[in-house]
């Protein structure tokens, strides 16, 4: 035992010098070849002893196409745990880094403004806050909106009593008991009324009231006229909140604003050079200095038209979603585009390397 082992040390020794005289001896030489690894013929009988295989080894290293060449037995191959793949053609992918920054997703941000003047009596949600589509943010007294309630419900009345009156000559006048022109005036006057209660109920929708809404105005008596409630128009998180409960708003000026985090925008710069290779639809990942290791999967919805002039870089957009929103909008990132090359190369496993 102990001198198969020796004759495999030795074997073994004569394989490394002769890797490193091929390697360093004819580094020097314009035609040096590059040493070549491969398995020796072995005998198929399963019986043969070590020294048969070293014996073989040694007979076909004298042959001169095993010059510049390493000579390893099968046993060599298996006691060094050395193991073989082919290797394939196939499209190799090239990848692209660029620069970006991560942004809100601009179709899922908004301001909220009042649309009343008045002056805030409740206050429901806050910086931070999650708020639902719909729900409750803020209540406020509005003189204007009282207003608009009160015209909206006298021109509905006087559209009924419109409505009465243009029955009552219209059956008149076909009885031929009042004159044509009664019969015209009470549908003037009809016609009027009817165009005055739609312009006021549309007033109202404007600010967010429904039909049942409306309806309710006519029969809930106990209703407020001067309560204006500020809903979510979706859901999101309240990212800046501009005022204070007993604070007068005006109409224009933003009380909130929302964005809804579960999708982000990531804008990246790319380089001239490599516009070419820039694809709408095309799939992107996304890295974060805050978040060491982890990718964000996302695709180029938008390139731009034109160049940053001062950078002369084009932009693009990712979008991302954010499920757990832990990409925050103003953070830098790195954009990576994987991109496929048209024509087929040599790839082994990259275990192999």
């Amino acid at each position: 035992m102990n001198r198969r082992k020796s004759l495999m040390a030795v074997a073994l020794s004569v394989a490394i010098a002769w890797a490193v005289y091929g390697v360093f001896g004819n580094a020097g030489s314009e035609n040096a070849a590059i040493p070549e690894t491969r398995p020796a013929d072995h005998d198929e009988a399963a019986g043969e002893n070590l020294g048969a295989e070293d014996r073989g080894a040694a007979e076909h290293a004298a042959d001169g196409k095993a010059e510049n060449s390493v000579i390893l037995t099968q046993s060599q191959i298996l006691l060094a745990e050395i193991a073989t793949t082919p290797v394939i053609a196939a499209r190799v992918p090239i990848e692209f880094l660029f620069t970006g920054e991560v942004k809100f997703n601009q179709e899922r941000a908004t301001h909220i403004v009042p649309r009343l003047t008045g002056i805030v009596t409740k206050v429901k949600a806050i910086l931070g806050d999650r708020v639902t589509e719909n729900s409750e943010m803020a209540v406020i007294e509005s003189r204007e909106l009282a207003e608009m309630r009160a015209a909206y419900l006298t021109a509905l009345e006087r559209t009924r009593l419109a409505l009465s009156r243009y029955k009552r000559t219209s059956t008149l006048w076909a009885q031929k008991i009042s004159p044509k022109q009664d019969f015209i005036d009470a549908e003037a006057n009809l016609a009027e009324n009817r165009f005055e209660k739609l312009a006021f109920e549309q007033q109202l929708k404007a600010l967010g009231y429904t039909q049942e809404q409306l309806e309710r105005l006519v029969t809930d008596k106990n209703i407020s006229f001067t309560e204006f409630k500020i809903l979510a128009p979706f859901g999101g998180t309240v990212i800046e909140k501009y005022f204070t409960k007993g604070e007068f708003v005006e109409k224009t000026k933003p009380l909130y604003v929302i964005a809804d985090l579960q999708k982000v925008w990531v804008f990246a710069n790319v380089y001239q050079g490599n516009i070419k290779n820039v694809r709408l639809g095309q799939t992107a990942s996304v890295t974060l200095d805050s978040y060491p290791g982890r990718k964000f999967g996302g695709d180029v919805t938008w390139i731009a038209d034109t160049l940053d002039e001062r950078t002369r870089t084009l932009k693009i957009r990712v979008e991302v979603d954010n499920p757990d929103r832990l990409l925050k909008p103003g953070m830098f990132a790195n954009v990576a585009l994987i991109i496929k090359t048209g024509d087929n190369g040599p790839v082994a496993p990259a275990s192999a390397i």
